[in-house]
């Protein structure tokens, strides 16, 4: 297993925490708190670095493969 899976299955749980706080704080809060807000941005942060790394991934195993677009 490589070293962007293993940073890519901390991220998923990393994502699901945060979205289940995040729910939570909805929940009780209501959507235009400010601290759902903040779990909101957080939730995103994680996800744009899940993709970061994903497409970091996908780039390396096509530059391995000889795929040129």
């Amino acid at each position: 297993m490589s070293i962007n899976s293993v940073i890519l299955e901390k991220l998923l749980e990393q994502i699901t925490i945060a979205r289940e706080r995040m729910q939570l704080l909805w929940e009780k809060k209501g959507y235009t708190d400010h601290e759902v807000l903040a779990a909101s941005i957080e939730v995103d942060h994680l996800l744009n670095e899940y993709d970061r790394v994903l497409l970091l991934m996908q780039e390396r195993k096509s530059d391995l493969s000889g795929d040129k677009r």
